[in-house]
């Protein structure tokens, strides 16, 4: 049977658009001593400045176009602008950055056949531990795991909605809304039937699991427990 949820089970954020330029940064740029350098040979003569945008991304803004002998609403429009260009280096790199991980994220999910999953930290004790998965059985384009304890970690669809849930049929602890087929290590929301704080999920590749099995071999082995090591 499918698992029914209720709330928010969390879903994928979006990046926030670029905002104005705050007080807090306009003083910032303000005690900048490129500024005040420049604010002295407004104020008292001087060279001639330039702006220059360099051809790399994120740009850079080097300098500041302000003539000589410009006013002060002609000085402030000048940071202005600075600052606005300032803020959309800072947007390019936030894009880029979550552009790679999403690239990422896409990859590793395609590549990814758990061979477990462990959960701590969850509010509900029974609800931790290791999963294993349940034979071969798939839901929904993923597998089901299941832990010592009964409880279920599966991929459901219900009621238009779609994401992992742990618990035991027809309850569910804790939910994550999404369409991706590899658990989410963190961000999960308290169900129904669930006590907070949420849990941590780490999910583990069979070459990992040989690799622990080889380590925990070896250690038995040195240990003299040969039974143990086989």
């Amino acid at each position: 049977p499918l698992l029914p949820w209720s709330g928010n089970l969390g879903s994928s954020r979006s990046m926030p658009a670029a905002a104005e330029p705050s007080p807090a940064e306009v003083e910032r740029l303000m005690s900048d001593p490129r500024v005040r350098e420049l604010q002295y040979k407004l104020a008292h003569g001087g060279e001639k400045f330039k702006l220059e945008v360099t051809n790399e991304k994120p740009q850079e803004v080097r300098n500041i176009v302000v003539p000589e002998g410009a006013s002060e609403e002609e000085q402030m429009a000048a940071l202005q602008r600075a600052m606005e260009e300032e803020a959309r280096n800072k947007q390019r790199e936030a894009d880029e950055e979550a552009r790679r991980a999403a690239a990422a994220k896409a990859e590793r999910i395609a590549q990814s056949d758990p061979w477990c999953y462990v959960l701590s930290g969850a509010g509900t004790a029974a609800a931790n531990g290791t999963y294993m998965r349940d034979g071969t059985a798939v839901k929904n384009g993923a597998r089901v795991y299941v832990n010592e304890r009964g409880f279920l970690l599966s991929h459901e669809v219900v009621g238009g909605g779609e994401g992992w849930i742990v618990g035991v049929a027809p309850k569910a602890y804790y939910g994550f809304q999404t369409t991706d087929k590899l658990a989410p290590e963190e961000g999960w929301a308290v169900q129904e039937h669930g006590s907070s704080p949420a849990p941590r999920v780490a999910h583990v590749e069979p070459l990992m699991a040989v690799e622990a099995a080889k380590r925990e071999g070896n250690a038995a082995f040195k240990k003299g427990d040969h039974a143990a090591a086989v």
